[in-house]
């Protein structure tokens, strides 16, 4: 499988089966925060969302937020809020993130899904791993420069089928 490539898709978060999640075997969840879970802009938690990661703690997944964010802050705020763990500062893809987020959450490679909206920093960081990805599209629209020239980069490696 390419680097790139993510194991599914999902049109969001919230359209991802957690039982389908439970029956292929899914203890942990590393799971990225902006774009994936709220909006770059206002890091407010849609109650969609909200009501997914209860749903998902329900079944017994075991879920950590992991974040390339310098709004460190933000990110604590955030995590207390829905009472989940948080890999700050994460540096995706590299590899030691993910498995300081395996490790709080007592999981394993074999266990441990990872869900973001970023093809070169969550997909490709969980891929490195042999972890289940799954991408999302962000749910805002880029603004940054930056950002929108990797969403475009994006397309040269990775479009879903819908």
């Amino acid at each position: 499988m390419s680097p790139l490539k993510p194991s599914s898709f999902s049109p969001s978060i919230e359209s991802i089966s957690v039982n389908s999640l439970v029956s292929r075997g899914v203890r942990c969840l590393l799971i990225d925060i902006e774009g994936t879970v709220v909006p770059r802009e206002t890091w407010k938690i849609s109650r969609s969302a909200f009501r997914w990661l209860g749903e998902a703690k329900k079944s017994g997944i075991k879920i950590c937020l992991i974040s390339n964010s310098v709004r460190v802050k933000r990110v604590e705020e955030l995590s207390s809020e829905l009472d989940l763990p948080f890999v700050p500062l994460a540096f995706k893809p590299l590899p030691f993130s993910f498995i300081r987020a395996m490790k709080m959450l007592g999981g394993s490679r074999s266990d441990t899904a990872v869900i973001g909206d970023q093809l070169f920093m969550d997909i490709l960081g969980g891929n490195l791993l042999g972890l289940h990805t799954i991408m999302v599209p962000s749910i805002t629209p880029e603004k940054k420069l930056g950002r929108r020239f990797m969403r475009w980069l994006e397309g040269f490696f990775f479009t879903p089928e819908r």
